[in-house]
């Protein structure tokens, strides 16, 4: 018989002795001897740690649904903003946004934020952050009391086309010794490095001759990425003699206000830069102390005149500096430019950029070609 099947002698003595107890053992003897509730201290112990766990997997869902649902709203909203290409509606929409979320999660959710921007000219980024107040996880020692959950949108929208109303300008009073003619051009930021510095089809819009010139051919027509700009000839002391006016021998400045338009604010900016024309090709860059353009967005067309007229366009003032337009240029809108044609040691000039003056309509913005807005991220 083996020893091991509980018919040795020695076994039975073992077994008799664990089963016994002294009568004279202490309490902390028979306490230490005692496996009753054993079941409840474990369960005691394993409580924080499984309560917890339980928590952040509640708590990790919540969070994964909040993220779906703001992933939703993200591309609607990105998708909007493209459409509108309005910077006054971007900040509506995204607004909107950030309300949608609080009130569909009303007391569970902190710190929502809705920000954007335009990565360039067809792609358009927007990212909605929230704060989600956790419910188990916050009770475990050194968790957060709040989950961030955030996504990031980005949509594409089709090539844009800027495109300028009919001729609809009106020019304004001048008052200038020198022959002044105004172009429009297309300009390009992506290529400004290229030979031609982004600047093409070059086509006169305006001169201050008496009578001025009318010129049939309207504004530069230009493709995406492309921006309506102007272009200022200057030809000294020649408005009174036409026969001047394209002679490569007299002294010709020429000034660039090439356009962009700002994404995030809308409003049409214009980087100014001037030359001096030397035997009709040769392009000598002008230090210029100020730039020779002021521009003025009118809402309506009555407006533009000066102030002592009852408009806002500033009033005759020499030697000041120029009024630079901060408000997007909206259809239906004009744009007053006007042009100092002469810069500080480059000859005498009084900078009361009253020299040559257009009002000119807002442009416009099509679709290059149709398509539509999708998100690609």
């Amino acid at each position: 018989m083996s020893i091991f099947d509980g018919g040795s002698p020695i076994m039975h003595a073992l077994l008799r002795m664990s089963a016994y107890r002294r009568p004279d053992a202490t309490d902390r003897d028979r306490l230490g001897l005692d496996t009753r509730g054993n079941v409840a201290i474990l369960f005691a112990l394993l409580l924080v740690p499984v309560a917890g766990l339980a928590g952040a997997a509640l708590d990790y869902s919540r969070a994964h649904s909040l993220r779906s649902e703001m992933r939703v709203l993200a591309d609607s909203t990105a998708i909007a903003i493209a459409m509108a290409n309005d910077p006054q509606r971007t900040a509506m929409l995204q607004e909107q946004a950030r309300q949608a979320v609080l009130a569909r999660h009303d007391g569970r959710v902190e710190n929502v934020t809705v920000t954007g921007e335009w990565v360039d000219e067809m792609h358009y980024r927007i990212r909605i952050e929230a704060d989600l107040f956790a419910t188990l996880t916050a009770a475990m020692p050194g968790m957060s009391r709040s989950l961030t959950a955030g996504v990031e949108t980005v949509v594409r929208r089709p090539p844009m086309v800027q495109v300028m109303p009919p001729p609809d300008f009106q020019q304004l009073n001048h008052e200038a010794a020198d022959y002044n003619r105004v172009y429009s051009y297309c300009f390009n930021p992506d290529r400004a490095g290229e030979d031609d510095n982004g600047r093409r089809n070059f086509v006169p819009l305006a001169d201050n001759a008496t009578p001025p010139t009318v010129y049939d051919q309207g504004f530069a027509t230009c493709g995406p990425g492309e921006y309506i700009s102007f272009k200022l000839r200057n030809v000294r002391s020649a408005r009174s003699n036409p026969e001047q006016w394209d002679d490569p021998s007299r002294r010709v400045h020429i000034y660039y206000a090439d356009a962009t338009i700002n994404p995030v604010t809308g409003v049409l900016e214009h980087d100014f830069s001037g030359y001096r024309l030397r035997n009709g090709w040769r392009y000598e860059e002008m230090d210029l102390v100020k730039r020779n353009l002021e521009t003025v967005v009118c809402p309506t067309l009555e407006l533009c005149v000066r102030e002592d007229e009852g408009g806002i366009l500033p009033n005759y003032e020499t030697h000041r500096d120029p009024e630079i337009a901060d408000e997007p240029c909206e259809p239906g809108m004009y744009m007053y430019y006007a042009w100092e044609d002469r810069s500080q040691g480059y000859g005498w000039t009084d900078y009361d950029f009253n020299d040559i003056r257009l009002v000119i309509g807002c442009p416009t913005f099509e679709e290059a070609g149709g398509g539509l807005i999708r998100v690609v991220r």
